[in-house]
């Protein structure tokens, strides 16, 4: 099976979890592709803030960019990459880097070849915000038993999956070293 992960999660705790779900997707044998979208938030900022400042040079008067073009110009690529692969599955994992202008573009451009599933990595932290791309996705996961319910509200098809580990890089014998 193909899976295109878009990796929207934070470099904390919820890098760790992810980095367990694409080891055990991994070794379950599917291919997988990764979009790094939190990766590509600093480069999309400078090379938006390098173009209005060359833009500015003919009209002063031009908007600096926000936050939330910055945003979109670091997802947008996914675009491209999931029409480029086809993919059987995009799994957006956490969606805290990635906008839901992204997440309706990629439902849209891969439908009805892909189905697109929502791995929410740091429930309950960010439910408030998350539950409104819920209805995008074909199937939501997440890794806290209490926002099942809530989530359900919004996307019936939503489940609770445990924590996941790479058993390689989470053992009690690793010194910090390692």
């Amino acid at each position: 099976m193909k899976v295109l992960i878009i990796d929207g999660s934070a470099d904390t705790s919820s890098r760790d979890t992810t980095d367990g779900y694409l080891a055990a997707l991994k070794r379950a044998g599917c291919e997988l592709y990764v979009y790094a979208a939190s990766r590509r938030i600093a480069p999309a900022g400078g090379w938006l803030d390098y173009s209005w400042r060359k833009a500015k040079r003919d009209n002063p008067s031009i908007p600096r960019p926000t936050t939330a073009d910055v945003m979109y110009w670091s997802s947008v690529w996914s675009v491209e990459m999931a029409l480029r692969l086809m993919p059987d599955w995009i799994l957006v994992m956490s969606g805290m880097f990635f906008p839901v202008q992204a997440m309706t573009m990629l439902r849209k451009a891969s439908w009805p070849q892909s189905k697109m599933a929502l791995l929410a990595v740091d429930s309950p932290f960010d439910d408030n915000q998350i539950v409104n791309c819920l209805g995008l996705y074909d199937a939501v996961f997440t890794n806290e038993r209490a926002s099942v319910p809530l989530y359900r509200q919004y996307n019936p098809a939503s489940y609770y999956l445990p924590a996941c580990y790479d058993p390689y890089r989470h053992r009690p014998d690793l010194t910090v070293s390692d």
